[in-house]
């Protein structure tokens, strides 16, 4: 925290009367507040140390109404420059960029709040703003040399180099005119971009060390070349031009949103393949065989679709993100540019945002379509396969296993009676003959299946019991 303030500082230099050629002065202690800050400067050497002010006569006790000679050198550079005239506030760091926040200037008694403002503290408040504004027009303004740099056919530089001297020659109604020409926001690009052609134009013949001096000395030339290049700038615009410009980018943007559905149409037309086609694909499968793993291949390509599908959507919207910002940063440099007619281009712009949100809505419809359809295959391909899943994939069945699948019994199996005659009935019924022995078989037989015990045998039949 400072020990002294610059406030304090000011207040006794306003009551020395400094010597010409030297470092000393008489200091009037008027009031009782320049006798409190003198005697806290002699009472405490770290803030004589910060001030850089001292008593060269003996004085036995400090007082109102004394009249003291001081010695005043230049206090610590943090508080603020003490400076013998104008040009020694120039020549402070940064003086030519910005006005320092503290000083005091011996002609004259200069500080910041100094009121009313003197003309030539006046005339170097206005450089200042011009030096700003032209830095804006500038490439970069070069802070360590203090020069602005301009690009054309190469480096043109122009050191901030002036005098109190050169203040006197400023007009600062022609800064004020350059100042109010590049306030408004309308086209201030290009009035920057007219404001730096005429600052090369008119430094181009002066030495590199003058063409600051020169700027500033001819704001009337500089002033002109603005007001003339934008008249130029601004006698080709009409209202046919910028309806025509506004058609041509209209267009031109309808293209890039259509292009984002153009772009992935090969993919929409996978679609009908991974629902339609793929279903008609899938076979009855009641074993782990090649029907069970041409399902399956079949199944898992259709998700592949639908993912690779969905990377594609993804992609196409993030264009439509970009090309939704490139649109909104039109419309507000058309906006700023062209304020008195924006309004009747607003329908072209709010129609642009609803084609993008159209379009966003058909990449979100086909997604769904797409997961749906894989979806169905997958369904369909489930009802098909007879298998567990997980026994062909754990290998639990081998490929000839075939589930087995119960035959519905028919009405005759299940009464062998049903639409004979009786009396078919009746005589089947009755005992049958026993069959008489047939000649023996020119080579042996195979041993006839045994009949389990419980097995009873079929009744003779009439005739052959009679034989």
């Amino acid at each position: 925290m400072a020990r002294i303030t610059f406030d304090q500082l000011t207040l006794l230099y306003r009551h020395i009367a400094f010597d010409q050629n030297s470092d000393q002065g008489r200091l009037s202690i008027a009031t009782s507040e320049v006798l409190e800050v003198i005697q806290l400067i002699e009472d405490d050497q770290d803030v004589a140390a910060d001030a850089d002010i001292a008593v060269v006569e003996d004085v036995d006790a400090l007082r109102v109404g004394q009249i003291v000679s001081v010695r005043v050198g230049p206090p610590r550079t943090a508080l603020g420059p003490l400076v013998r005239d104008f040009d020694g506030l120039l020549d402070t760091p940064d003086a030519r960029v910005k006005e320092p926040r503290a000083y005091f200037v011996i002609d004259g008694g200069i500080t910041p709040d100094i009121a009313p403002c003197p003309e030539r503290l006046g005339t170097y408040r206005k450089v200042l703003e011009v030096t700003k504004l032209v830095g804006e027009a500038a490439a970069y303004v070069d802070q360590s040399k203090r020069e602005l740099i301009f690009i054309k056919d190469g480096k043109f530089s122009v050191p901030l180099a002036y005098t109190a001297a050169d203040l006197d020659r400023v007009s600062v109604s022609d800064a004020d005119a350059i100042l109010n020409a590049c306030a408004d926001e309308i086209h201030r690009d290009q009035k920057l971009a007219i404001l730096a052609e005429a600052v090369i134009g008119i430094c181009a013949s002066q030495p590199v060390v003058g063409r600051f001096r020169h700027l500033i000395a001819n704001l009337g030339a500089v002033n002109e070349e603005v007001r003339n290049g934008y008249k130029l700038f601004a006698s080709s615009f009409s209202y046919s031009k910028i309806r025509n410009e506004i058609e041509a980018a209209r267009i031109d943007y309808l293209n890039k949103i259509h292009k984002t559905i153009i772009d992935i149409q090969t993919q929409l037309l996978g679609i009908p393949v991974a629902t339609v086609i793929v279903a008609s694909q899938l076979k009855v499968a009641s074993a782990c065989g090649v029907e069970f793993w041409t399902n399956f291949a079949v199944v898992v390509g259709a998700w592949i679709f639908v993912a690779l599908l969905a990377i594609a959507i993804g992609n196409q919207w993030a264009t439509l993100a970009s090309i939704s910002d490139d649109i909104a940063r039109q419309k507000t440099k058309f906006q700023r540019d062209f304020a008195a007619v924006s309004d009747q281009f607003d329908t072209i712009f709010v129609t642009l945002a609803g084609r993008i949100k159209w379009q966003r809505r058909f990449l979100g419809f086909v997604g769904v379509l797409a997961v749906v359809g894989a979806a169905v295959a997958t369904f369909v391909a489930y009802r098909v396969t007879n298998v567990p899943y997980m026994s062909c994939w754990s290998g639990e069945l081998s490929a000839s296993a075939a589930t087995p699948v119960p035959a519905a019994a028919t009405p005759a199996q299940r009464n062998p009676t049903l639409g004979v005659p009786d009396k078919l009935q009746e005589k089947s019924a009755a005992p049958q003959p026993s069959p008489a022995p047939s000649a023996a078989p020119p080579f042996p037989s195979p041993d006839p299946p045994k009949v389990p015990p419980t097995t009873s045998l079929q009744p003779e039949s009439p005739g052959n019991a009679g034989r």
